[in-house]
């Protein structure tokens, strides 16, 4: 957003917002008080409101088009948001948060118009907005456990780690799931804020066949009673051999995006069997991954099948993302060395969501994958064989408002403000967009930090916003609002400009006239002090609070030098110091000589007797003419004046 205009902050003492309409010389100035909305402590699932007033200060309508929360957040809503305010009208708006998590908010509602700010087309006035929701909030550091065990009855274990985030001791009530062949190792608990605990799940295979469940949480967290964890058992071989198949990702990353291709080998190690053949089926998501075709089907030849026949298809599921590619071939010599089987091509169809896997399938009976050994027995691949793919996306917290002061940087460290399970935090990639285009945005970084530097406009002050973008080396991303509040800081008057007496003037005539100009940057109301002595450093208040830039010196000695200095002061207290310049006095006129020019003549005694028959402090009385000291310029002076200078006059 823009900053008030200097003039819409003299109008008022909080916020005001100064939008211009190009071509027409009224102006509506916008004012609102109080200049944030706070909602203390809210509780999850309840509600919340606090209001502002909105003014037209201006002499023209303002239009308010709409107003709305920077994030999009549902869960803060503004009444009304759109409407026209006249001049000198007010608009009251009511603002309600209605949190379904716990924690804190920090956030900005916008408020647009379509009128212009500094030459704007689209001005926007952000009003921060901060509150706490109370209650739980359960998290999982999983959305999905995974088991493969190699025989029926041997039991292997995942773990997902549970933690409370919310501001309130997070009540974990039980765990169910349908297939009897899980089992979670805890009842129940309670979970401080920011405490976690490991719950293992346990698969005890009671078949070959492939096991999917779902591990349902009951907790007390207000935003979800009922939480999910997803549960994947793949099938169990049957009889196993002690030679495995690697399957090894050789080219493309670990988080392709669409477009990439993944380049997949296996490698047959016989581990001391002897193997007559292989049959293997690949499995894959089609909606995913889509192997790339050659003559021989989905599968490059190389190693020990380079120069053998192949049995080549692919098999896909009907009505099911899954898919297989099936490779099988007997070898013309039994094989007791390890070698590449075949390679696999796939090209990325879409972007990856969530993950994926390119593995090796041992469903007993319709998939299995097995070696061929000289008897003719065959021994199942165990299904631990998969490439994983996928990127999860990264986790941005929210930040929180930043406040600083105008015409200074802000510094804010990024690193700890975002997690992701693939990228270390210093790898991630941030981007920071200014929808004003009036800030300076710079990341600055070393080895081990992260940082923005945000420099807004000379002279600058409001509530700004960005939108912070981060992203990991998959391409996942995750955003959020930055929400600036820059303080308005009051810049000192400028330093005074000396009009008379010229620096190191000599002679200059008692009462000595001081004259300068000043003014301050932002039309602040000034007041001026005069400082005078005789050393530099011996400066003191001759006069203090003038409004006129002037200043007449009447008890300054004859003949002396003096230092003297202006020092400006604005309304708010803010000074300016002037140099410092000198000058000399003339010497002093004999008494009688009026007119100052060293001889007693008809002039003095005209002075004499039309300006200086007065009593004492009557403007223009001069004590030289109280000849008999009698407090009165009268005649019993005028025979002393003429005594005194006889035949002069």
């Amino acid at each position: 957003m823009g900053w008030p205009a200097r003039r819409a902050r003299r109008i008022a003492a909080v916020l005001a917002i100064s939008l211009l309409v190009s071509g027409v010389s009224a102006e509506p100035i916008l004012n609102f008080a109080p200049s944030s909305v706070t909602f203390d402590s809210v509780v999850v699932g309840g509600s919340a409101t606090s209001s502002i007033q909105l003014n037209n200060l201006g002499d023209a309508p303002a239009v308010v088009t709409k107003v709305a929360p920077i994030s999009a957040d549902l869960q803060l809503t503004v009444s009304p948001s759109s409407f026209i305010l006249g001049v000198g009208q007010s608009q009251v708006l009511n603002f309600t948060f209605s949190p379904t998590h716990a924690g804190p908010i920090s956030d900005a509602f916008k408020l647009q118009s379509d009128a212009a700010v500094f030459g704007s087309t689209a001005p926007v006035v952000n009003i921060p907005v901060t509150g706490v929701a109370t209650g739980s909030r359960i998290t999982f550091s999983k959305s999905r456990l995974s088991f493969e065990s190699l025989n029926i009855g041997k039991a292997v274990s995942d773990t997902v780690v549970i933690g409370n985030i919310g501001n309130e001791t997070l009540d974990v009530l039980s765990f169910r799931s349908t297939s009897p062949d899980f089992v979670v190792g805890s009842t129940f608990f309670e979970l401080a804020p920011g405490d976690t605990q490991s719950v293992i799940v346990t698969f005890t295979p009671s078949s070959t066949a492939a096991v999917t469940d779902t591990l349902i949480v009951l907790s007390d967290s207000p935003d979800a009673n009922f939480s999910y964890v997803d549960l994947e058992a793949i099938e169990t071989p049957g009889k196993i051999g002690t030679s495995r198949i690697s399957l090894v990702q050789t080219s493309g990353t670990g988080s392709p995006a669409m477009g990439d291709l993944v380049r997949v080998a296996l490698f047959m190690i016989p581990n001391a069997d002897t193997i007559r053949g292989v049959e293997a089926f690949i499995g894959f998501d089609n909606t995913l991954l889509n192997p790339l075709g050659n003559v021989d089907g989905p599968f490059i030849k190389t190693g020990l099948t380079k120069n053998i026949d192949l049995q080549i298809n692919t098999v896909e599921q009907a009505g099911t993302s899954d898919a297989a590619a099936h490779i099988s071939t007997v070898f013309g010599l039994d094989k007791r060395t390890p070698d590449t089987l075949a390679v696999l091509v796939f090209e990325l169809l879409q972007d990856i969501q969530a993950e994926t896997s390119i593995r090796v399938l041992t469903e007993d009976p319709i998939r299995n994958s097995n070696f061929l050994n000289p008897t003719n027995a065959s021994y199942a691949i165990p299904g631990s064989t998969k490439v994983e793919l996928g990127n999860t996306v990264p986790l941005l917290t929210p930040f929180e408002i930043q406040t600083f002061d105008e015409d200074t940087d802000l510094v804010l460290e990024i690193l700890d403000q975002t997690t992701d399970r693939e990228t270390q935090s210093i790898d991630l990639v941030w981007e920071f967009q200014d929808p004003s285009g009036l800030l300076t945005v710079a990341i600055e970084s070393t080895e081990t930090t992260k940082s923005l530097r945000v420099t807004p406009p000379q002279d600058g002050f409001g509530v700004f916003d960005l939108l912070a973008i981060v992203s990991d080396v998959g391409g996942a991303r995750d955003s959020g609002t930055v929400v600036l509040i820059v303080q308005p800081k009051n810049d000192p008057p400028n330093a005074p400009v000396y009009r008379a007496p010229a620096d190191e003037s000599v002679d200059v005539e008692r009462p000595i006239e001081l004259f300068w100009s000043g003014d301050d940057p932002e039309g602040d109301a000034i007041k001026f002090e005069v400082r005078i002595g005789t050393t530099p450093g011996g400066l003191q208040p001759a006069a203090t609070g003038l409004i006129a830039p002037s200043y007449s010196a009447d008890a300054l000695d004859a003949s002396t030098m003096y230092f003297w200095q202006v020092v400006t002061i604005d309304s708010l207290g803010a000074r300016t110091e002037g140099s410092v310049l000198r000058f000399t006095t003339a010497e002093a006129a004999a008494p009688g000589d009026f007119d100052r020019n060293l001889t007693i003549d008809i002039n003095d005694f005209l002075l004499f007797s039309q300006t200086y028959n007065k009593k004492a402090g009557e403007t223009g009385f001069d004590f030289r003419g109280d000849f008999d000291a009698n407090n009165r310029v009268d005649f019993a002076d005028f025979l002393a004046f003429v005594a005194l200078f006889g035949t002069d006059v």
